[in-house]
């Protein structure tokens, strides 16, 4: 990353940032499992205390609330195109 090389790496707000990229990395990710559902879960719920944490001020918005169910729907919607695609 171009931006990566000129902020430093104990930067509370890159560090965030960072977080977001894995959890952006593992929700376009090809294959889900139940390990790294709970892998993303962990992650944000870190990145979210963290943002309050970091911006007191600012309030979560909709879509960043939105991101706590991704793991539960991803493993949902994963089983059930395991048990469909089993059964074509």
């Amino acid at each position: 990353m171009l931006v990566g090389a000129h902020v430093p790496r104990e930067d509370e707000k890159w560090q965030l940032y960072i977080t977001l990229l894995e959890i952006v990395d593992v929700v376009f990710s090809p294959a889900i499992t139940a390990n790294k559902a709970a892998f993303l879960k962990d992650l944000i719920e870190d990145h979210h205390i963290r943002f309050v944490q970091l911006y007191p001020g600012a309030s979560v918005i909709p879509k960043m609330h939105y991101m706590i169910h991704y793991p539960r729907t991803m493993l949902r919607y994963m089983l059930q195109f395991h048990v469909t695609y089993r059964h074509n």
